[in-house]
């Protein structure tokens, strides 16, 4: 799709999974990425230590494709 349909925040909400688009304006290489930075940034870290930390598995409560 174009780039726009690439890069909606629907296609990554929930997963690890990152959408790149790579586009050329003015001879130069543009390039956007899209991820849900709530499960890859500290929210999702501190969530994972405090699951280590119980002693349980590290993607317990995390609902996302990280398995």
């Amino acid at each position: 799709g174009d780039a726009q349909e690439l890069l909606s925040l629907k296609a990554v909400v929930g997963t690890n999974h990152i959408r790149i688009c790579v586009q050329e304006a003015f001879g130069q290489p543009i390039i956007f990425a899209v991820i849900d930075n709530l499960l890859r940034g500290a929210a999702g870290q501190a969530l994972m230590n405090a699951n280590l930390l119980a002693g349980i598995s590290p993607f317990q409560n995390l609902e996302t494709t990280l398995r």
